[in-house]
């Protein structure tokens, strides 16, 4: 699915990002993410979660080609391959960790609170609040390390 998703719209995005560079693609799209996981919790029906799904979706999507990007873009072309295969290997671990953790975790919510609904809210809640956090946490790094590295140039 990711390579589907590369090659349909990294073309289109690459434009934009030449232009932005990479880290605001992946902090604006981080913090769409987490203001749609709260959003989820807030739709009434389908409509409203299919739109706010397809704004997630797209966000999620552009993070990853914006992510691959950098990667690609900061290797040397020897070590390219190898740098992607280690994001691939990052992607995937991440994925299947944060499956292995947020059972655990939505059992425990769901009998703090006493329903299944309620655990499920939480714990959008507490990951929306999560990502944005560091978020935040990585732009302010960001920008002092850019900063820094300007000022040694």
């Amino acid at each position: 699915m990711s390579t589907a998703i590369t090659i349909l719209f990294k073309p289109y995005f690459g434009g934009i990002f030449d232009k932005w560079g990479y880290r605001w693609p992946v902090l604006i799209s981080l913090l769409i993410s987490s203001i749609m996981l709260i959003m989820m919790t807030r739709v009434s029906n389908i409509w409203q979660l299919l739109i706010v799904y397809t704004i997630t979706t797209s966000a999620i999507y552009i993070c990853f080609i914006a992510t691959t990007g950098a990667t690609s873009n900061t290797a040397t072309p020897a070590q390219r391959g190898m740098a992607m295969g280690v994001l691939g290997m990052y992607i995937s671990s991440g994925r299947a960790l944060s499956s292995i953790i947020l059972a655990p975790i939505l059992g425990i919510l769901e009998d703090q609170s006493g329903s299944r609904s309620q655990g499920l809210h939480d714990l959008f809640v507490i990951t929306a609040f999560l990502i944005f956090s560091f978020t935040i946490i990585l732009g302010i790094i960001s920008y002092y390390l850019k900063k820094r590295n300007n000022s040694t140039e």
